[in-house]
């Protein structure tokens, strides 16, 4: 498991061309809880889709994935997300450094995430 020093764990996933996003492994079952998840929906050409919740928000809402292992958040618009996670922040990607944004882009599971946690400093 990946440490993040503000006990937030980042999930990150690419929005479909149809609007949709959905997150998996926002929780893992033994391991302990960070206090909150960053769920990052990313549209590849305009930026990033931010929610906050806490991990029993999370926790509570989610759905088992690989067996007892982990649980996901299943697909959704962006348009028009969960109650529990509310309206998303959006960032544009002008706002993103070029090099991170490429890297974002070209980078996937555990190294997307990190990517991700960079542009907050995570």
């Amino acid at each position: 498991m990946t440490d993040y020093p503000l006990d937030i764990k980042v999930a990150s996933s690419t929005i479909t061309k149809t609007g949709r996003v959905g997150f998996n492994e926002v929780v893992i079952v033994d391991s302990p809880p960070p206090a909150g998840v960053l769920l990052v929906g990313i549209d590849r050409h305009a930026g990033l889709y931010v929610w906050l919740a806490s991990q029993e928000t999370i926790n509570e809402h989610a759905k088992t994935h690989h067996g007892t292992y982990s649980k996901r958040i299943g697909s959704f618009p962006i348009s028009d997300p969960p109650g529990y996670i509310g309206r998303p922040v959006f960032i544009d990607k002008a706002k993103i450094p070029d090099d991170l944004w490429d890297e974002i882009l070209k980078k996937k599971t555990r190294a997307l995430q990190a990517a991700v946690a960079r542009v907050f400093g995570l």
